[in-house]
């Protein structure tokens, strides 16, 4: 299952594949029942509700910064060779 925008998702159950709104309206009931709590589903549902009805972006991109895109710092060596086993003696 996967949503893909406004009243549109593909979901494929077995041998069956729902596209268009009637795969987006079970998206939505499957993610309201795998919440956890009567509160969490009532909450995300009036959420939705009103991103719905007042066309609310409710996407969220995270992009990285250019800084972030440049070359990392070498690892340390003690992140490169994994740490020897200790003998211990019990006496």
């Amino acid at each position: 299952m996967a949503t893909i925008g406004r009243n549109a998702a593909v979901a494929q159950f077995g041998r069956w594949l729902l596209t268009g709104y009637p795969a987006w309206v079970i998206w939505l009931l499957v993610h309201l029942a795998k919440l956890i709590g009567f509160r969490n589903r009532l909450l995300v549902m009036i959420n939705w509700a009103w991103d719905y009805l007042f066309f609310e972006r409710a996407l969220r991109f995270i992009t990285p910064r250019e800084k972030s895109l440049e070359k990392l710092p070498d690892v340390p060596a003690a992140v490169k060779q994994p740490e020897q086993k200790r003998e211990t003696s019990h006496t």
